[in-house]
């Protein structure tokens, strides 16, 4: 295929490119950065003479981050470490050396150095200023850059990407300094390092330890295991174990420096047994077994926060893409909660108080708050509801009991503790774990359970996003629906129209889906008028009818277009919900898909049918899939 059919492929995907002179990898564009190709521009670019092609990474690219790995054993450690992406791409000699991924959160240019004068690269994650070249171009020694996989960018984290990086870099970085002797004592004050953290567990440190051994040729990786186990074992008996000093000993202590920062460790660790503990759980006093007959006298009927939707002292995910209205609909939830006001079907909420803990769009929250009270006619002061006034790593013990003292002094000032604890969003509340790992997912869990729903019997909800391709289920793997009690996914059912589905409800019977408008309400803001949005319960509303399929494919590529402007505003620390997309940005990308042709009339044709539908609203200049 040639340069410029590659060019038309990425110019589709929403890629910005840059011209890149012919095997080079670096462009000679003035202010390069900031160029924009339009499609038109594409043949004049790409379709004359020998030249190399790069993408402008980051933000301008909807979040997309470039893995490039620069050392030998760089793969094989990304294989041990790393996430599963789509898209790879390579060389002859060095294939598998870009993994490619779209992140949320704020990306920015990692690289991961030996220390000492050397410097050498070992990994380095691209992201905002920086370009990377990409398939069909050729290499500097004449290689042909190519795609090896060519399914789309994995949708990540930020956090969990770099988390990994870190985690990768600083396993080939002990590896290339693992000892030919004494190989055993190493590992036990490896092992000790890591677990008296508090932070890691076993399993991690086992995996850890796996790779490291592996990178390094070590054959003895059982006993190395066991050094993992023995190390653990004796910290819950509470004996000493090796930890830095000893690893120092035996590993230059550059490369641990350098290693501690990247695993946010660091010397402090190594110290008496006692001190990297983890703490004691809230006090319960409960015994630990109860007979038969004492558990058959708990029958009792359910209790409920909302009736018939969220029970007390349960964990569940609400799920819904940007732009779909998440934000505004757990709002009004939670205020009803706290007031005692009915919700949607005469459904009793509360009354009990709320914790509402904000990750994203502080900004926004307020305007919504204002949109709210005014659209309803109710200003609820003095009510029992707090907000956080920045994101919690729930994975970081310091953070969770943080928060957890916290509630526990806003309950007594209440006289009860908060009915209600909502996450929004779970992303900029996990202090860094990686969605897509099983024991991440079920640690964030468990600090969860052990922090907030234990304590104070509440009931805890974590609003989610979707992954990148799976639309209707959360990001990540399967540990969180596990671990939840129930689910709910919300999605655009009409024009203006939010729809919840129950995904799972463990103890109770799932509800017919329910519907709410998405009210746009104007509010004064120190003299300017400012659009806000709110929701109001829909009791009757029929969906709207099927679309053809050629406003199917439409609709696809609106809600494509809107889930990369919010992703956009999110990495700006914008509220996502804002995300707007116009009449011709819609046209300009259903004509890139080939969805309708460049003529004028088929266009008009297409766009009417499509406002005719019910499936948009044409707010001059934007067209939404709900009202803004």
């Amino acid at each position: 295929m040639s340069m410029l059919s590659w060019a038309e492929i990425y110019h589709e995907r929403g890629w910005p490119l840059i011209k890149l002179p012919h095997r080079e990898k670096a462009p000679r564009i003035p202010d390069w950065p900031s160029v924009t190709y339009s499609r038109e521009d594409l043949a004049r670019e790409f379709g004359n003479g020998a030249c190399n092609m790069g993408v402008i990474l980051g933000k301008r690219a909807g979040g997309l981050v470039d893995l490039d790995i620069d050392c030998p054993e760089g793969a094989l450690a990304w294989r041990h470490f790393g996430l599963d992406t789509g898209q790879i791409g390579g060389r002859t000699s060095a294939p598998g050396s870009h993994h490619f991924y779209y992140c949320d959160g704020e990306p920015a240019t990692s690289k991961f150095k030996m220390p000492g004068p050397s410097g050498e690269m070992l990994l380095e994650l691209r992201a905002d200023g920086a370009q990377t070249v990409i398939p069909p171009s050729v290499h500097p020694t004449g290689e042909l850059y190519e795609w090896e996989v060519d399914n789309g960018p994995a949708d990540v984290t930020w956090s969990q990407l770099l988390r990994r990086a870190q985690v990768c870099a600083s396993a080939i970085a002990i590896a290339r300094h693992w000892p030919e002797g004494g190989r055993h004592e190493v590992a036990l004050s490896l092992a000790g390092w890591l677990a008296k953290t508090g932070r890691w567990s076993q399993t991690q440190t086992a995996h850890f330890m796996s790779g490291v051994c592996a990178l390094a040729g070590d054959e003895e990786r059982a006993d190395r295991q066991r050094a993992v186990e023995d190390t653990y074992a004796r910290l819950a008996a509470g004996d000493e174990v090796r930890g830095y000093r000893g690893l120092a000993e035996m590993v230059d202590e550059a490369v641990l420096r350098r290693v501690g920062r990247w695993l946010d460790v660091g010397q402090i660790v190594d110290l008496p047994t006692d001190g990297g503990q983890m703490a004691d759980r809230p006090a319960d006093s409960r015994p630990l077994l109860i007979t038969f007959e004492e558990m058959a006298a708990h029958l009792k009927p359910p209790e409920y926060v909302v009736d018939g939707l969220k029970e007390i002292n349960s964990f569940g995910v609400v799920v819904g893409q940007w732009g779909v209205g998440k934000t505004a609909h757990q709002l009004d939830e939670a205020i009803r909660v706290a007031t005692g006001l009915q919700t949607i079907g005469g459904r009793r909420c509360g009354p009990g108080p709320v914790a509402y803990v904000l990750g994203e769009g502080h900004g926004g929250i307020a305007r919504r708050i204002a949109a709210w009270k005014k659209h309803h006619g109710v200003d609820p002061k003095g009510i029992r509801f707090v907000f956080t006034t920045r994101s919690v790593g729930l994975m970081n013990e310091p953070e969770a009991r943080l928060l957890h003292d916290q509630l526990a002094r806003a309950a007594d000032e209440w006289g009860a503790p908060p009915s209600l604890i909502s996450l929004d969003t779970l992303a900029r509340n996990s202090g860094g774990g990686d969605e897509s790992s099983p024991s991440d997912m079920q640690r964030w869990v468990d600090s969860v359970d052990r922090w907030l729903r234990e304590p104070f019997k509440a009931c805890v909800t974590a609003i989610h996003h979707p992954g990148h391709n799976a639309k209707d289920r959360g990001r990540g793997g399967s540990s969180l629906p596990a671990a939840a009690d129930w689910e709910y996914l919300l999605y655009t059912a009409g024009p203006g129209v939010i729809g919840m589905k129950c995904q799972k409800a463990k103890d109770f019977e799932p509800p017919p889906d329910l519907f709410w408008r998405m009210t746009p309400v104007t509010i004064e803001v120190e003299g300017h008028e400012v659009s806000s949005i709110t929701v109001e319960a829909l009791e009757h509303y029929e969906p709207v009818k099927s679309a053809t399929p050629q406003q199917r494919e439409m609709l696809g590529a609106l809600t494509d277009l809107l889930h990369a402007a919010g992703r956009r505003l999110e990495v700006g620390g914008r509220d996502p919900e804002d995300a707007r997309i116009t009449v011709d940005d819609l046209r300009a990308e259903c004509v890139a898909r080939g969805i309708v042709s460049e003529d004028r009339r088929r266009w008009s044709q297409a766009w009417t049918g499509l406002t005719n539908s019910g499936h948009v609203i044409f707010d001059p200049p934007f067209v939404l899939l709900r009202p803004i």
